[in-house]
């Protein structure tokens, strides 16, 4: 296995989506119901992570299935929830009422390493890529970056 270093001719996310086979984008509008965000994390088996994107296409929050399941099975975990957080629970009745609204994001032109470093750090396992006006146009898994690692495609001359 190669390790993915910072002198590793400066790799970007750029090179490693173009080693990714297509796949469709796990997004949902931030209007949402929460039985559509039930049927999206249902439809898009290799995520665990939908973004909530707005009218204009725009990232503007992430649904975890861990949250989405809280929200859902709210009333089987009450002796582990705070009281404040039932009461938006009970209330939540979109995507956005139940988003997480700070997106970790990437770009095409970050470098792997450092990408991966920061999903290390933060413990997450997906990061959404970004256009300059945070339009979601790709995303990563951890196991995307441990097959890059594995096999990186051949640098070029």
């Amino acid at each position: 296995m190669t390790p993915v270093t910072d002198d590793q001719n400066q790799n970007t996310i750029a090179t490693l989506m173009k080693s990714l086979p297509a796949r469709e984008l796990p997004l949902v509008a931030a209007s949402a119901s929460i039985d559509e965000v039930v049927e999206a994390m249902l439809h898009f088996p290799h995520s665990r992570l939908l973004y909530v994107i707005n009218q204009e296409k725009r990232l503007v929050g992430t649904i975890s299935l861990g949250r989405l399941v809280k929200n859902v099975f709210y009333h089987n975990l009450t002796h582990q929830i705070h009281p404040r957080a039932i009461i938006s629970m009970l209330t939540a009745t979109s995507a956005n009422d139940i988003m997480q609204a700070t997106p970790i994001t990437t770009d095409t032109t970050e470098e792997i390493a450092r990408v991966l470093r920061r999903m290390i750090e933060l413990n997450i396992k997906e990061i959404a890529v970004v256009d300059n006006e945070k339009r979601v146009i790709g995303d990563l898994t951890i196991i995307d970056l441990l097959r890059f690692m594995r096999e990186p495609p051949p640098l070029s001359p």
